[in-house]
C-alpha cells in the first residue's frame, strides 16, 4: 500500500506539471465527470493508467486537478494551510499498525473529501446542515454518480480557495471502488474530527 500511495503522490504531481501547458490542461478538463471510454482527449497523456485498477478514477482526478489550473501545490499536492485529521480507525485490515510514525498513519492524517468540507464549514462561510446533507449524498452515491458530481462540489470549493488532497482523493475512489463502505465512513469521520475540534482564535 504504502508503494501504491508513492505512486498516488507522483500522478498527482505529474498531472500538475502537465496542467502548466494551457493546451494539455484543457484537455485534462474535458474529462469532467465523464467515464474513460469518453474521454478521447485525455487518452495520450494519461497512457500510463490503461492498466491500473479502477482507472476512472486517475482520469477524474486528473480532470479535478485540470480545474485549479495552474495553481502551486505543496509536497503533498495541497494548501500548506490545509488541516490534517487523526489517523483513521478503519484502516484496512493489512494495515492495522498504531505507530504514529508508520506510514500508513502520515496517509490517513493528510485531508481527504470530508475533512476538507468540514474545513469549508470553518473557513468559508459553508452551512453545517447543509454541508452534512451533501456529505450524505456524496456517500449513497454509486460509483459513476460520483465521479459524475465531483466536478460541481470541487469547483465550489476551489472558489473559497480549497480542495482536498489530491493523492488521497485519488487513493480513495480506487479503494471506493472496491470498499465504497470503508472509504465513505472514513469520509464522515474525518468530517466529524474536523468539524470537532476547537477552532483557535485568528484561524
Amino acid at each position: 500500500m504504502d508503494q501504491y500511495r508513492k505512486e498516488y503522490d507522483q500522478f498527482t504531481a505529474s498531472v500538475h506539471d502537465l496542467c502548466q501547458q494551457a493546451g494539455i490542461r484543457r484537455a485534462l478538463g474535458t474529462g469532467r465527470g465523464r467515464p474513460v471510454a469518453e474521454c478521447t482527449d485525455m487518452h495520450r497523456y494519461l497512457r500510463h493508467t490503461r492498466r491500473k485498477p479502477a482507472r476512472r478514477a486517475y482520469y477524474t482526478v486528473a480532470s479535478l486537478i485540470a480545474l485549479t489550473g495552474t495553481a502551486p501545490h505543496d509536497d503533498h499536492d495541497r494548501p500548506c494551510d490545509a488541516p490534517t485529521t487523526p489517523p483513521s480507525t478503519d484502516r484496512p485490515l493489512h494495515e492495522k499498525s498504531t505507530d504514529p510514525a508508520h506510514p500508513a498513519s502520515t496517509w490517513f492524517r493528510r485531508p481527504n473529501l470530508g475533512s476538507t468540507l468540514a474545513t469549508a464549514i470553518h473557513e468559508a462561510g459553508y452551512d453545517e446542515e447543509r454541508t452534512e446533507q451533501k456529505l450524505r449524498l456524496l456517500t449513497r452515491l454509486s460509483e459513476d454518480q460520483l465521479h459524475r458530481r465531483l466536478p460541481s462540489e470541487i469547483t465550489r470549493l476551489n472558489g473559497k480557495g480549497l480542495h482536498p488532497d489530491w493523492a488521497v482523493l485519488l487513493g480513495d475512489l480506487v479503494e471506493r471502488h472496491y470498499d465504497h463502505h470503508r472509504v465513505n465512513l472514513r469520509w464522515d469521520d474525518a468530517f466529524a474530527d474536523v468539524l470537532d475540534a476547537p477552532v483557535l482564535p485568528g484561524t
